[in-house]
């Protein structure tokens, strides 16, 4: 009876024994889960509220459409020099030759100080977007965007075209040019950016005059 009252007692003690720690370590999955889920849906929470606090301003839009403006220059050609001779198409990435095996009327590296300028102020629209909070620091870069865009339209109409038409002996054509007025809607937009920045800080002045 001894040996029977005994046997009962280690297995039960080991049964009791392995339900408390699979207990244990269920609960701790389950614990480490939640918090897991808890920390991961505060974070996504947190980022949901700082887009949307970003999106609500009205010059995130503008600058916003600055950026695409001057992405699509990449995309669109400036101008277009039609002749019996050949056919080039100039883009803010330099002057292309559409007569197969010609050579090509400039060198390629004529035209990097304009690329520069260009991918330059896209990143200034994009840098000048996350800086909601600081919207003096978005009042100077936004400034600096109408600036750099300003220069950009005068490069490629005072000095690159006129360049490009003395070499070639060509009248430029715009009609089917999209691209040439990109950066005049890049600079309409960092203008009305700058001014709903200016503004909201003006807005944001007279409620601290008021407290």
């Amino acid at each position: 009876v001894h040996f029977i009252y005994t046997g009962y007692a280690e297995t039960f003690k080991m049964f009791f024994k392995k339900y408390i720690r699979w207990n244990i370590s269920r609960s701790l999955a389950y614990f480490s889960l939640f918090i897991f889920h808890f920390s991961f849906y505060n974070v996504i929470f947190a980022i949901q509220i700082k887009f949307t606090a970003m999106i609500q301003r009205i010059q995130t839009i503008y600058l916003s459409l600055a950026f695409a403006a001057i992405a699509l220059l990449f995309a669109f050609p400036l101008a277009q020099f039609f002749s019996e001779t050949g056919t080039y198409i100039f883009s803010i990435t330099g002057l292309k030759n559409m007569v197969p095996g010609e050579p090509e009327a400039f060198n390629s590296m004529v035209f990097l100080p304009m690329i520069i300028v260009a991918v330059g102020i896209a990143l200034l629209a994009l840098y000048a977007i996350f800086q909601y909070k600081k919207r003096p620091l978005q009042v100077k870069l936004t400034s600096a965007g109408v600036f750099a865009t300003i220069a950009l339209i005068m490069g490629i109409f005072f000095l690159y075209i006129p360049m490009i038409e003395k070499k070639i002996n060509i009248v430029p054509n715009y009609l089917d040019s999209i691209g040439v007025y990109l950066p005049l809607v890049a600079l309409i937009f960092f203008v009305m950016a700058n001014r709903a920045i200016k503004r909201d800080e003006k807005l944001v002045r007279s409620a601290d005059r008021l407290r």
